[in-house]
């Protein structure tokens, strides 16, 4: 009897070993390792040596601006302080293998229903992150996200496709479709509108907020890996009108979960 049961309990550790081993691997195997590129150099650079180093952008005072058109970026953009960066209707950027855009000036993206602005990767690989640090309100109107997954630049780790870090931003009308970091849209310390988008197929959240304030509404959240919206010490954010389907728990919050939640649709279809 004891060999037996000797027996079984080897049996039962040896499947729990292999679940822990299966699950190893894959994180292993679906986790992109980030390496740091180190561009701090750029971070206050002036005009003149920003053109030198990205001559497909146009100078127009101390704003920066992408004219429409179709971009390939071959390597990391940092736009540096003191400036803004316009990026024209109708404008595709295409990003190579972990390729990324970081700001450290507000950008201005505003697109058409016609001709939205565009950020993709060249052939489909996963390409960065767009990053935006320590910056006045950017906006985002009609613009459409996909295939990012996040980045790592200066030695600090962007986790969304689209990543604020102590800004401002406005986000509407837009998509962020099939990504394939932590996050769609993670914003740290930031002052958000997000109102009026489509987030679906994200990896993990699809929108994550740490401890921010401002307003999301009115957004449709679809096929998350994760959360539909992940709150962190959000007293501060005001969240109704979103349709969450197909997403985890739809929605985590540390606090007024329940209210939060009744003041949402949250669907799970089979």
């Amino acid at each position: 009897m004891a060999k037996r049961r000797n027996n079984r309990i080897y049996m039962a550790a040896g499947a729990i070993i292999l679940v822990i081993v299966a699950i190893a691997s894959y994180t292993l195997l679906s986790k992109d390792v980030l390496v740091n590129e180190d561009l701090r150099h750029l971070i206050n650079a002036d005009m003149d040596t920003f053109l030198a180093e990205y001559p497909f952008f146009s100078p127009s005072g101390n704003k920066i601006i992408l004219e429409e058109g179709t971009y390939n970026f071959d390597e990391t953009i940092i736009i540096p302080k003191g400036f803004s960066l316009d990026i024209e209707a109708g404008t595709t950027l295409r990003f190579g293998k972990d390729k990324s855009l970081v700001s450290y000036s507000p950008i201005t993206a505003k697109g058409t229903e016609d001709n939205p602005i565009i950020f993709t990767s060249q052939n489909n690989v996963k390409w960065g992150s767009l990053g935006i640090v320590e910056a006045e309100k950017s906006i985002f109107d009609h613009v459409k996200f996909e295939y990012g997954k996040g980045t790592l630049v200066n030695n600090r780790e962007f986790m969304g496709s689209m990543s604020l870090v102590e800004s401002g931003v406005e986000i509407s009308n837009s998509q962020f479709s099939n990504l394939f970091g932590k996050d769609g849209v993670w914003a740290l310390n930031s002052d958000v509108m997000i109102r009026n988008n489509i987030f679906n197929d994200i990896l993990v959240d699809c929108l994550d907020l740490d401890n921010g304030s401002g307003e999301v509404s009115s957004n449709q959240f679809i096929n998350c890996g994760d959360e539909g919206i992940d709150l962190s010490e959000n007293d501060n954010v005001q969240v109704f009108g979103n349709v969450i389907i197909n997403s985890g728990n739809g929605i985590d919050a540390d606090a007024n979960l329940e209210e939060i939640r009744k003041l949402n649709e949250i669907r799970r279809l089979s």
